[in-house]
Order: structure tokens, then C-alpha cells, then sequence
């Protein structure tokens, strides 16, 4: 056989073993995805023991104090380790305008109030990862300053404001070869008072 015959057949095995290689890691890895996914106890979110805490001046409108705690957990059940873990998680506060009205109704308004990303360790393959996302005073501050006057607030409502949430997870998964952004938008996740 000449050189060159040898040297295709040659390239021709490593692309086989290369392809078939990726496509069995990419098959395990939409297994591992289905392991951890149809287990709703392998992602959540411990809401009973979630703190969320708003000391709210209704007389000045300041918020003097705000903090929170979301304990969580995930377990990797798939075949591949979970890296470069993050989660991210956008408050919303909504309130009533009393100077905007239409159709004899105080009109709602929403503000940024909170924006963050946590990154976390890797998860190796069966193992579980229990944390908590925190947010204090200072993750809110930069954002408090684009809250309404209290003269533009409804006191008269009930409740005065209304939280929403819109969270993201992201990781690579499968050796590096995936990777994934799941969102969750317009949870509500509190009220006050």
C-alpha cells in the first residue's frame, strides 16, 4: 500500500473515533439531563426556611433595611460533573402611581430593585450542593435610588407593594460541551405589608 493510502486510512480512523467519541459523550449528556431534570427534588428551593426581611418607613418612604435568604439545593444525578454554576435572581417591586390613571384605576408601576449573580463550586456526579443566594442591604442599594417618591405611592392599598422575581440558572455540563441558561420570569415572591 503506498504512504498516502496508509495516512487517509489513518485520518479517516482518528475522525471516526473523534466523532463517534463526541456524539457519545453528547448522548449521555442529554440522559444526564433528563436524570436531573424529571426529579423535581433534585433542583429546589426551600421556602419555609426563606427569610426575607423590609424595614420600610411609610411616613419618609426610605427603606432603612432589607435583606434575604433563599436556601437551595441541586443534586447532580447525571453522568458528568456540573461546572461553572450560576445563578442569578432580578426583584421587581411594583406599586400603585397615584398619578397615573386610566379608566377611573390607579395605573401599577414596576422598578428594579435587585440584580445579582452568584457563581458556585462544581457539583461532581452524584453529589449535591446546599446553599443559600443571599442579597443585603448594599445588593439593593444602587437600585433604591430609582424607587418612587412617597407621594406617588397608593398607601391605600393592600398590599402597598408586590415582589416579583425572575431567576437563571446557567452551567457547562458534559466535559465543556454544553452549555445551558434555564429563566424563570415574573415569580411572586412577596408583599408588603
Amino acid at each position: 500500500m503506498r504512504p498516502s493510502r496508509v495516512f487517509r486510512w489513518i485520518i479517516r480512523i482518528l475522525i471516526l473515533v473523534l466523532t463517534l467519541s463526541v456524539t457519545a459523550v453528547s448522548i449521555l449528556g442529554g440522559m444526564s439531563a433528563i436524570l436531573i431534570l424529571s426529579n423535581q427534588d433534585n433542583i429546589g428551593i426551600d421556602y419555609d426556611n426563606a427569610d426575607f426581611n423590609l424595614d420600610y418607613n411609610e411616613t419618609t418612604g426610605e427603606i432603612n433595611n432589607i435583606n434575604f435568604t433563599l436556601p437551595f439545593n441541586i443534586t447532580n444525578a447525571g453522568f458528568f460533573d456540573l461546572e461553572d454554576l450560576k445563578l442569578g435572581l432580578q426583584i421587581g417591586l411594583q406599586y400603585y402611581h397615584v398619578n397615573l390613571t386610566g379608566t377611573g384605576e390607579n395605573i401599577s408601576q414596576t422598578v428594579k430593585i435587585f440584580d445579582k449573580t452568584e457563581s458556585y463550586p462544581t457539583i461532581r456526579k452524584g453529589k449535591t450542593l446546599y446553599g443559600n443566594y443571599t442579597g443585603v442591604y448594599d445588593d439593593f442599594l444602587p437600585y433604591l435610588g430609582s424607587l418612587p417618591n412617597i407621594v406617588d405611592i397608593d398607601l391605600t392599598r393592600v398590599p402597598i407593594f408586590n415582589f416579583y422575581a425572575n431567576f437563571t440558572i446557567s452551567l457547562t455540563y458534559s466535559l465543556g460541551l454544553h452549555s445551558i441558561t434555564l429563566g424563570i420570569n415574573n415569580v411572586t415572591v412577596g408583599e408588603y405589608p
